[in-house]
């Protein structure tokens, strides 16, 4: 289907809701198909959450989107969700993949590749980055390279920071950098909290101190 004629189908939606309902076997089929066509994925038709989740997926859908959707380059594979930057609430499907969103993912962390369906490629069959995607001074054409682990590694043991950290680890799935980000996020975070520990000890201390000089001095200038 184009954009156009998957648009037009969305806009009948709701009138066959109104008049089938939304469990009809009609409307769920249609539903179905309209969802196919845009994400290349369907829906379990029992599941009464899936079905609402799927409706409203569509809804949100406009012309503008459809047609962009179907120019893209750069298409993930079937159920695939990437989280991007790495610790952030951002998650990336077909269905809100921009392709200079990933674009950016991949000049991030290469090796997130494997989870694309499509993508440009040059006549090696390398992937590459359109001229319009890619950032300014970056040629058209770059082939990506993969930073290697133990160079991530080494560099998240010396983050001070929990910017710098997520920005070494953006992108990255490798389960050897993720567990080291991990350690190293605990470690920033205890950092952290030991100086505002040690702050509310130090004036613990000074009060319980100021409390007893108080009841010592009371004690000597009483009266008999």
């Amino acid at each position: 289907m184009t954009p156009q004629e998957i648009f037009d189908r969305i806009q009948a939606l709701p009138m066959m809701v109104n008049i089938k309902g939304s469990r009809n076997p009609e409307t769920i089929k249609e539903l179905d198909t309209i969802h196919k066509a845009v994400f290349g994925t369907g829906f379990t038709p029992g599941c009464k959450k899936c079905v609402v989740k799927a409706y409203h997926e569509v809804s949100d859908l406009t012309l503008e989107k459809l047609i962009a959707m179907s120019n893209a380059k750069f298409k993930l594979k079937k159920d695939v969700v990437i989280q991007f930057p790495a610790f952030s609430p951002n998650h990336f499907s077909n269905a809100n993949l921009s392709d200079k969103d990933a674009v950016k993912m991949l000049k991030t962390n290469p090796g997130l590749l494997q989870h694309f369906e499509s993508y440009p490629k040059d006549d090696q069959g390398n992937v590459v980055l359109d001229e319009k995607q890619a950032d300014a001074g970056k040629p058209s054409g770059t082939q990506l390279d993969k930073p290697l682990a133990k160079d991530v590694i080494a560099k998240i043991g010396t983050a001070k920071t929990l910017d710098e950290l997520d920005n070494l680890v953006a992108g990255d799935d490798r389960a050897t950098v993720i567990a080291a980000a991990q350690k190293r996020l605990v470690e920033i975070n205890a950092a952290n909290t030991e100086p505002a520990e040690q702050d509310a000890e130090n004036e613990g201390s000074g009060t319980e101190g100021n409390e007893r000089n108080q009841g010592e001095g009371t004690g000597a200038g009483g009266t008999e």
